[in-house]
């Protein structure tokens, strides 16, 4: 099995900005960096950016014997409408469900993101956390 352990922050101007993490396993890398790209490149808050529906690939082989890359990419229906038929038509085989993968709940990120933004200028930490699992978010 990967050590997937990987709890990132990310820095602003040399101090910290963003905390965040997910389980997962191979999905965990992908739902990290699509909810981080949600809040640097996308401009979404930390709650939106963990709610966000993804696409996983499975495109490399998987951590579990027998190690199957199943060449898909697997995406909730919400997405599928939108960019579906564009993929496809660039070769990508898809695997599109009702529900987001891998937790299989109403369609928002893939993982169970949680995030912590700081802002300090503002003196405040913002928290967002992913509907994928029984997640909460509390500051003192």
């Amino acid at each position: 099995m990967r050590q997937t352990s990987n709890p990132a922050l990310a820095l602003r101007n040399g101090e910290p900005y963003l905390a965040w993490n997910t389980p997962g396993v191979e999905n965990q890398p992908q739902a990290m960096l699509q909810a981080f790209l949600n809040v640097v490149e996308f401009g979404m808050n930390v709650q939106q950016a963990a709610e966000a529906p993804t696409i996983i690939t499975s495109n490399f082989r998987q951590s579990k014997y027998p190690q199957p890359a199943p060449n898909l990419l697997a995406i909730p229906r919400v997405l599928a409408d939108q960019v579906g038929a564009e993929l496809a038509r660039r070769g990508h085989s898809l695997r599109v469900s009702e529900l987001q993968p891998p937790y299989f709940q109403a369609p928002s990120g893939a993982g169970a993101v949680k995030m912590v933004l700081a802002a300090p200028k503002r003196k405040v930490l913002f928290g967002g956390v992913s509907p994928a699992k029984d997640n909460c978010v509390v500051g003192w």
